[in-house]
């Protein structure tokens, strides 16, 4: 997480106002700073638990008040949620490049031909 955040302020990637004040607040819960930072491009969960919708209130409050990088505010909101969860891949592994995984942004060409792939297969 700490790590993420300095390289963020370096790149100028995020505001650094809002990111100090987060950091602020975020630093004040030392078991958080020794957390490792959360892949999240990719969920598998129960969205009717209870504890899995406070954790995505309190995620999208974090990101709405502070930073758009949601990984700064993942982890806090995982802390503060007391959601158990568990890392699908490799720390420091992220679905943008593991080869069980395939992006496709909103902007991705030949997209297409990787859906009727998938769907020849059904």
């Amino acid at each position: 997480y700490v790590e993420e955040y300095e390289a963020l302020l370096t790149q100028g990637t995020i505001n650094k106002n809002l990111a100090a004040e987060q950091y602020r607040i975020y630093s004040k819960e030392h078991k958080l700073l020794a957390t490792p930072l959360v892949e999240t491009n990719f969920f598998i969960c129960r969205p009717n638990n209870s504890t899995v919708h406070n954790f995505f209130k309190l995620w999208w409050g974090e990101i709405n008040k502070f930073t758009h990088r949601d990984q700064l505010s993942s982890s806090f909101a995982l802390y503060k949620s007391k959601l158990n969860w568990i890392n699908l891949i490799d720390n420091h592994r992220s679905t943008r490049e593991h080869p069980d995984f395939a992006l496709f942004n909103h902007s991705s060409k030949g997209r297409e031909k990787v859906i009727n792939f998938i769907n020849q297969g059904i």
